[in-house]
């Protein structure tokens, strides 16, 4: 119940916050420190590519904000996933199902989301978008045709 609070108290700060950039370009920055810090933990001693992706580390870690960060480091310091795609209406670090309606606000690009039942953020993966947009185009035809 805490990380629910927790995870309700981020996104309003996120839906708040002036300085805070575009969400889309967020979960971007997010979604590449994220491969970046496993491809690291793959490497082993010191090498020329575990500097130069230090610093990309170092790097993407600056252009994110704070709050959201603090709950990045949060995640990872507990073994779960901070960053996890939503494919068929599930959330890919709890495997929980996610509200349709919840699902449906992931296209939005200026929203940063927030699973409620692990706190990871969320996006929508690429094929995911395809097929909502497939499912809510008819759907509006289909109810200017009835409203004529």
């Amino acid at each position: 119940m805490r990380l629910l609070r927790t995870s309700e108290g981020l996104a309003r700060l996120l839906r708040c916050g002036s300085t805070v950039k575009k969400a889309k370009n967020i979960t971007q920055l997010l979604r590449q420190l994220d491969a970046s810090e496993k491809e690291l933990s793959g490497l082993a001693g010191e090498t020329s590519g575990r500097t130069n992706l230090i610093q990309k580390i170092s790097v993407l870690r600056a252009r994110i904000p704070t709050a959201i960060l603090t709950h990045h480091d949060r995640m990872k310091a507990r073994g779960k996933m901070s960053v996890a795609p939503v494919r068929n209406g599930v959330c890919g670090g709890c495997h929980l199902a996610i509200p349709r309606g919840h699902v449906i606000r992931l296209r939005d690009p200026d929203e940063l989301n927030v699973c409620d039942s692990c706190g990871a953020f969320i996006y929508l993966a690429e094929e995911e978008m395809v097929l909502i947009e497939r499912a809510i185009v008819p759907k509006a035809k289909k109810l200017a045709v009835a409203k004529k």
